[in-house]
């Protein structure tokens, strides 16, 4: 069966519901695509994902779904040595000082546009990605700084680049969603009986 997930802190918990689903039926495949909530979506109607982890806002209208009780929380990348990683977190004046590096998203960025607010200077974008590892790549590059959410880079190195939240604090969810009255195969039916099951949805 197929899953399709962003770089996100919550791919941690789909980890446990992957474990867990495995001792009950050792015998379902998993294939995992990484990918932003767009494409997954994308893949989703074309029947080639099963389900997917979408980092909200999203439009899910057409689908189940189970919001998880993960908080995503945004924050800036940046070169080790930056001047802004001497601080327990940054502003968006601070952000303003430099080129920056956006979600392409367009539902995510105009969250990030709000929070900017009245700061928020269009000139200073210089990049938009839709990973966030390749983003990082491009911070250590001395390209600018990345915004996105802290679980999507959970190995960094942090002699090389340091994350620090944004204030005021801008968190996100994420759900875990599949289509309506779409005909699964018995091992994507099988998990998302587990998975409800797991997070309390229904009884075992």
């Amino acid at each position: 069966m197929s899953i399709g997930a962003g770089e996100l802190a919550s791919v941690q918990l789909l980890g446990d519901i992957i474990k867990s689903c495995r001792t009950k039926h050792p015998l379902i495949r998993y294939e995992i695509f990484t990918a932003s909530a767009d494409l997954t979506k994308e893949r989703m109607d074309k029947g080639l994902t099963d389900i997917g982890l979408l980092l909200e806002p999203i439009n899910i209208e057409k689908y189940e779904f189970i919001r998880l009780d993960v908080k995503e929380r945004w924050v800036a990348v940046m070169p080790a040595d930056d001047p802004l990683a001497a601080r327990e977190y940054v502003t968006a004046d601070d952000l303003m000082t430099g080129p920056l590096i956006l979600p392409i998203r367009g539902g995510v960025r105009n969250e990030l546009l709000s929070w900017f607010g009245s700061s928020f200077d269009r000139e200073r974008v210089i990049l938009t990605h839709s990973m966030s590892t390749n983003a990082s790549i491009m911070v250590q590059k001395g390209m600018g700084r990345c915004v996105t959410v802290e679980g999507s880079l959970p190995y960094l190195d942090n002699n090389v680049l340091a994350l620090r939240p944004l204030y005021p604090e801008l968190t996100s969810t994420s759900v875990l969603a599949w289509k309506r009255q779409q005909p699964f195969s018995l091992a994507a039916t099988k998990f998302i009986e587990h998975l409800k099951c797991f997070l309390g949805m229904t009884e075992s």
